[in-house]
């Protein structure tokens, strides 16, 4: 999958993703966190990615709101720890798994 990690959101999880085989775009401009949201969510909506943000206010922006049907989605985590916990889980379950040579 191709995502597009918004400057908020945990590091920790945007590189497990990207161990996984995913596309994380998370080392871009706007890592400043002056840039706003709309100009995240803009980015990934040209680019066919999905959106990963630890921010809920990220959804009550208008243009997020007018395109939220055009875009691949958005994924707001309330906390990288849990979401890194999670991603972990997968690849602890994706290393036990018997389609991985040499288990």
């Amino acid at each position: 999958m191709r995502f597009v990690a918004d400057h908020g959101f945990f590091q920790g999880v945007a590189r497990q993703l990207v161990c996984l085989g995913h596309d994380v775009d998370w080392r871009f401009p706007w890592c400043d966190p002056g840039v706003g949201d709309p100009a995240v969510f803009l980015y990934a909506l040209k680019r066919s990615r999905i959106v990963l943000t630890e921010d809920r206010g990220f959804l009550a922006h208008d243009v997020v709101n007018e395109h939220l049907n055009e875009s691949m989605g958005i994924v707001v985590g309330a906390d990288g720890q849990v979401l890194a916990s999670l991603v972990g889980q997968s690849v602890c379950w994706k290393l036990r798994s018997p389609t991985v040579p040499g288990i």
